[in-house]
């Protein structure tokens, strides 16, 4: 990902800020660089020689605004409990990469070989996008060369690579494009399929995310050469779906530029149809008003609608729908060889805080939950759930159980479509790090978080008709945010729910001090942030009795710590 600017390097770390203001709003449950800014995560994936998973991700460690951008790296054996390196892997050095480190994949083999030859040494290879001169945006004016593909090897697990060289030098010359970064690699029968190569070796594939000017957004299509990573060939653009193009079903902008951008195969593992889709995941941004102005999107591929003229490959999109209706931006996903899945990550921003506050505190942005994207079995819209490996963040974790019959509202408070509701509070709840498992109804619509005793600061999250809402209005500190002037966005989201046939849903939620994650009937996410006091640390749950009979709530208080070293 980039951003208009300027910048300058240094490779030693540092943390400008004081201890109470650093960690007033830092989650504990997610994994975050030491300090400074951070954003797209980089390279995330699973070595089968180690047992590791390994992601990556842009760092500044010199300021926690944008600029200098480098790689840090963490490695986990459950991607819940994270060994992170205190200073970059990859910096930038004097060339092609003196203005930063961009976004881009690792392979777990040596970039020479057969797969097999490849994958038995103790090589990784990272390929990514090299700055060489900025600003950088879709909105101004490309320059030929600024980005280019690099390929660096380490033999010491990630922890130190070697520049190997340029592999790309820029994008193809007679395309008038916008933006050109973010490389993705791995197999793709689809393609191979597309190509006439079916009968051949399983091919190797790149996609680079970008766009042509006053064209359409698109991914850049390169067929590599298995046994040498650094011999590229270019297929083509393989979307061409017009400026800010309104995607069915749910009318998502499709933008005027994509970044970091994965293809992939999800299956009907737990159904005897053997069917499966083919995915794009990509991030686009230059998205209009009403709706955000970037995204997390997915598109389901409409294979029988694609079209290939001339050589040219047009993919054509049957569904399109948010990975997530809230703050996350530059998802990318990997498949999870060990559990064959797949597993997405996304970059949870410091955007409703003002940026000149982001060096203030010493940190902005973090990592989200590893979330699996799998073939829903009641629904066309793709799943996505908490990963398995979520669960640990129980592990010690205070279990809090209650009946509906034991919840005792002590206010009423009305929603935003006017129906009063009862609070019911949770005593024992005297923290912001939680998870909670409840289902939401008309006579249990949903809970109030980070509260204060008279909630006169809080974060409502409720069914409305066929929406979630995430009401922020009241979520601000009085003393944090509204009593040093901060201006903090506190605006609602919402996001749209499909019916049920018993007309609940299923909701996890995870508070990790400011941040949110919302997982509603495995198909909707929203991930948020809020501000409040220290001491606004209330649960509550909305009742309404009249209606009919709520459920159990479960809630696990004390959410186990992501970072172990």
């Amino acid at each position: 990902m980039s951003k208009p600017g300027s910048q300058t390097v240094s490779k030693s770390p540092r943390r400008p800020t004081s201890e109470l203001l650093f960690n007033q709003w830092r989650p504990t449950s997610h994994f975050l660089g030491p300090h400074g800014w951070m954003n797209d995560p980089c390279g995330p994936s699973y070595d089968s020689r180690t047992g590791l998973y390994h992601l990556w991700y842009q760092w500044n460690p010199n300021a926690s605004t944008w600029g200098s951008i480098c790689w840090g790296h963490a490695y986990s054996r459950d991607m819940i409990h994270w060994t992170s390196r205190p200073a970059p892997v990859i910096v930038p050095g004097a060339n092609h990469d003196s203005e930063g480190v961009f976004t881009g994949c690792v392979l777990h083999r040596s970039p020479l070989g057969t797969a097999k030859e490849a994958a038995q040494t103790c090589e990784m290879t990272a390929l990514y996008t090299a700055v060489s001169q900025l600003p950088i945006h879709h909105t101004l004016p490309y320059s030929p060369g600024c980005e280019k593909v690099v390929l660096s090897t380490s033999t010491d697990g990630g922890e130190s690579w070697i520049p190997q060289g340029v592999v790309l030098n820029g994008p193809p010359e007679h395309l008038d494009v916008i933006s050109w970064r973010d490389p993705y690699i791995a197999q793709w029968p689809v393609l191979d399929e597309l190509l006439g190569r079916a009968d051949q070796a399983p091919g190797l594939y790149a996609l680079i995310a970008g766009g042509i000017k006053d064209q359409t957004p698109t991914t850049f299509a390169y067929s590599i050469d298995p046994t040498d990573l650094s011999q590229w060939t270019f297929v083509g653009t393989l979307a061409d779906v017009g400026v800010n193009c309104k995607a069915e079903p749910y009318g998502v902008d499709l933008g005027k530029n994509w970044e970091v951008a994965n293809f992939f195969t999800i299956a009907d593992q737990a159904g005897s149809s053997g069917a499966s889709a083919e995915y794009l995941l990509i991030n686009a941004e230059g998205c209009i008003a009403p709706g955000p102005a970037r995204a997390s999107i997915y598109i389901q591929l409409d294979l029988n609608a694609t079209k290939v003229d001339k050589g040219e490959i047009r993919l054509q999109p049957a569904h399109v729908a948010l990975l997530d209706h809230g703050c996350l931006y530059a998802a990318s996903s990997f498949h999870d060889e060990k559990h064959d899945r797949r597993i997405m990550w996304g970059w949870i921003t410091e955007d409703d805080m003002p940026e000149d506050y982001y060096d203030t505190q010493g940190w902005s942005g973090l990592i989200s939950l590893p979330r699996e994207l799998f073939h829903h079995p009641t629904s066309t819209e793709l799943g996505i759930r908490p990963a398995e490996e979520v669960y640990k963040l129980r592990q010690g974790a205070q279990l809090i159980t209650l009946a509906a019959e034991a919840l005792v509202p002590s206010a009423t408070l009305e929603l935003g479509d006017a129906v009063e509701v009862g609070a019911a509070p949770v005593s024992a709840v005297v923290s912001r790090s939680y998870e909670v498992e409840m289902e939401l109804s008309a006579a249990q619509p949903g809970l109030i978080v980070a509260h204060s005793k008279d909630l006169s600061t809080r974060t409502s999250i409720y069914l409305s008709e066929s929406q979630l809402v995430v009401d922020r209005t009241h979520s601000a500190g009085k003393q944090s945010v509204i009593a040093q002037n901060l201006d903090i966005n506190t605006s609602t989201l919402r996001a749209p729910l499909s019916a049920t046939p018993s007309g609940t849903h299923n909701l996890r939620l995870f508070m990790d001090n400011s941040v949110l994650e919302i997982f509603v009937d495995d198909l909707v996410v929203l991930s948020t942030r809020v501000y409040p006091d220290a001491e606004d640390v209330g649960l509550s749950i909305l009742l309404r009795p009249e209606v009919g009979h709520a459920g159990q709530i479960n809630i696990w208080q004390g959410l186990d710590k992501a970072l172990v070293a």
